[in-house]
């Protein structure tokens, strides 16, 4: 694995962010692979790598399961003090922005109903959960798959994780053989 860091040297845009006594976080992994985003950091996220910390580990997991290429980051940058405000995702929703242009993945998988409404516009996250969507970001077409966030209260998680990676590494081998794969869009009822 080649190994690319995105890193942010300063911000003072929000609360957070100025009392951090760390740099933003940083996302971590290979271009053009699988990103993905996870609402925001814990202290063990930033201190370990993003992808070995509290929220990430299980995705890592999952993903090294399925020996697909990775790229691990954060829709906030900064260690949150829980689900983040509206105002620290406006903050840092450039960053976010830039570093997708950097790291060029082939797919995002966004965690969570937080990081979902971001990028694709629904009436409820079970409609769009665990279904592929293409938006146009920067100018280029991307591939959503939005998955259940780590904390989703659910006895059956790791059934719902073993389908959505199942499902994450046809799309991506099918990307990485042919460059294009078919599928159906979601339409929500």
């Amino acid at each position: 694995m080649n190994e690319h860091i995105y890193s942010i040297p300063f911000c003072n845009n929000c609360d957070i962010s100025i009392g951090c006594s760390f740099n933003p976080g940083k996302g971590r992994g290979s271009r053009n692979s699988v990103m993905y985003i996870t609402s925001h950091q814990t202290a063990s996220d930033y201190k370990r790598g993003m992808g070995n910390g509290r929220n990430s580990k299980l995705i890592k997991e999952y993903n090294d399961s399925y020996n697909l290429e990775a790229y691990y980051t954060s829709l906030v940058k900064c260690i949150s003090r829980g689900i983040p405000t509206e105002f620290e995702i406006n903050n840092c929703i450039d960053y976010l922005k830039n570093e997708i242009l950097e790291v060029a993945p082939k797919i995002i998988v966004t965690i969570g109903d937080t990081v979902t409404s971001k990028f694709i516009d629904y009436t409820y996250f079970k409609y769009v959960v665990d279904k592929a969507h293409i938006i146009e970001l920067n100018g280029i077409q991307t591939i959503i798959y939005p998955i259940y966030s780590v904390s989703y209260k659910n006895e059956n998680l790791r059934n719902l994780y073993d389908k959505s990676f199942r499902n994450i590494a046809k799309m991506y081998v099918a990307l990485i053989n042919t460059n294009h794969f078919s599928f159906k869009l979601y339409t929500e009822p």
